[in-house]
């Protein structure tokens, strides 16, 4: 979930805004908590309903927040980060069916490839969204958004490296898919000054970072959300303390830690993405 501190018009009270970042919707296991079933998946949609919440995408939160208006009550972003093809088959169906939306971050060079990027425990891998299959999903009503071209760490590239990760991705998603990509999500959500800068300025107009706490709109103009990811250990309890906003237990930021720490060891154990 993320919080972003929204000041409506005529108000210096800041709101709360929740987006929920989900991984990988799929039935088949894998030796990793980023994964939940569909039928987990369908579990928090309808409890998500039964609570009296709506959803929207990123950029229509982002567009809400740069215009100052008053997002409605019990709303909430569902994205998905790496873009796995178990959305298109799993989630989007399940989402179509209660007439929810959702932003897919799509990791751009690996479109319709296994996430080789990706150091496993196991044997299995899984496959990214299809053009063809992200061509419907937009064309649904679903966001696409960019999660770089390759997934690198962006915040240990060179800056040459990081401008093409964030240009060439906006620009292949554009191209292949059709329409304009307006939202990013941070890789591992790592940032830092550099890294948001360039996103503003290779176009983008919203950010997620996967972090817990507030975050504003920077003078630059660009809105930076805060998102808190769904695991499979993520019960009842958690999400609706995500949406209202709650830290997680001591329990939770431990697994959350090392989570982040595992992550991090990804693009060290991959290597550095090859460059022209």
């Amino acid at each position: 979930m993320a919080l972003v501190d929204l000041v409506t018009q005529g108000s210096n009270v800041p709101l709360t805004f929740p987006v929920l970042v989900y991984h990988k919707v799929d039935p088949r296991f894998e030796f990793s908590i980023a994964r939940i079933s569909p039928n987990r998946f369908k579990s928090h949609l309808d409890w998500l309903l039964r609570q009296g919440y709506q959803t929207i995408t990123i950029s229509e939160a982002a567009r809400l927040v740069r215009e100052n208006q008053l997002v409605p009550d019990k709303t909430v972003a569902i994205v998905f980060d790496d873009g796995f093809d178990g959305i298109y088959k799993y989630a989007w169906p399940l989402l179509r069916e209660r007439k929810m939306t959702a932003t897919v971050f799509m990791v751009a060079g690996f479109a319709g490839k296994q996430d080789e990027w990706d150091v496993k425990i196991g044997w299995r891998r899984f496959r990214h969204l299809s053009w063809d299959q992200l061509r419907e999903l937009s064309e649904a009503g679903i966001e696409i958004g960019s999660h770089s071209l390759n997934h690198p760490d962006l915040t240990r590239l060179e800056n040459d490296a990081l401008q093409y990760e964030l240009r060439e991705s906006r620009s292949i998603l554009k191209e292949k898919v059709g329409c304009d990509i307006r939202a990013f999500s941070v890789p591992f959500g790592t940032s830092s000054p550099l890294v948001s800068d360039s996103v503003m300025d290779n176009g983008y107009e919203s950010m997620v970072v996967v972090r817990s706490g507030p975050y504003e709109k920077t003078n630059s103009g660009m809105i930076t959300f805060a998102g808190v990811c769904v695991y499979l250990t993520t019960g009842y309890n958690r999400l609706e303390g995500a949406l209202q906003g709650r830290p997680p237990s001591l329990l939770g930021r431990m697994v959350q830690k090392a989570i982040g720490q595992c992550a991090r060891w990804t693009p060290l154990v991959k290597g550095r993405p090859t460059y022209p």
